[in-house]
């Protein structure tokens, strides 16, 4: 059974012209192993590993020293940064999951960008799943907008079949989606750095924080190598709704 930590970053012009959804599929045996090292890096870095908004892992702050990271030295931020980074990034048997919707491109409007990454993480995840030999349990923040939509996405898909003309039936994902808040797991905010990471690749980045996080993401890491990734729409695309 594969644990699947899922978060996202969202579309917002000028700064960020895509909508990302991004998850790490973890092995059951591997997730204690990773949780541990996000817990030590904790413990090194505040002091403390007790789980608590007043130390939880939350890239946007740490990158803009906003929140717990306020006033901390720009260096250790960075470092702090990358040690969550190589927790998981070079790891072969924790998979990496890319979804990244471009809004500017979609001319149809019934699926809006964040339901459209839903159903292709959920297709990503399935098939990945499906080549590992596997199940898939996927757990996400308490997004309070976004639970009931996707508990009954995830449902319908499951039942039926993802939404389009070609869609596909998931059978490889149990259950539901599973919340919980991002300040109670270590691997719910491993995801929040991952997908805060993916999401640098959106525009080239000037700001000095943000350029050295991507610089080396790209040099030290396999961040930008994802197991499974949907880039869409494309010039390929097909648009077949259903209906």
């Amino acid at each position: 059974m594969h644990l699947i930590y899922l978060d996202e970053v969202k579309f917002s012009q000028p700064n960020q012209p895509f909508h990302w959804l991004c998850g790490l599929a973890i092995p059951e045996e591997k997730a204690l192993e990773l949780d541990n090292k996000a817990a030590e890096i904790a413990k090194w870095y505040f002091g403390d590993a007790v789980l608590k908004k007043e130390n939880e892992f939350h890239a946007k702050e740490i990158i803009h020293g906003k929140g717990p990271y306020k006033g901390h030295d720009i260096s250790r931020r960075i470092e702090l940064f990358k040690q969550l980074l190589n927790c998981f990034s070079n790891d072969p048997d924790v998979g990496k999951i890319e979804v990244r919707i471009d809004p500017s491109k979609i001319v149809y409007g019934r699926h809006k960008p964040d339901n459209c990454a839903f159903m292709f993480f959920t297709e990503k995840a399935d098939s990945f799943m499906k080549a590992k030999s596997s199940i898939g349990l996927l757990i996400s923040d308490d997004d309070q907008e976004k639970m009931s939509s996707n508990v009954g996405s995830l449902s319908n898909y499951r039942q039926y079949s993802t939404d389009f003309q070609m869609g596909r039936k998931i059978d490889k994902l149990v259950d539901t989606i599973h919340h919980t808040k991002s300040h109670y797991s270590r691997l719910i905010q491993l995801a929040d750095i991952y997908v805060y990471t993916c999401s640098l690749q959106g525009k080239e980045q000037d700001k000095h924080v943000q350029k050295t996080i991507q610089q080396y993401a790209k040099s030290k890491t396999e961040v930008y190598s994802a197991s499974k990734y949907k880039y869409w729409p494309t010039a390929d695309s097909v648009w077949l709704p259903k209906g």
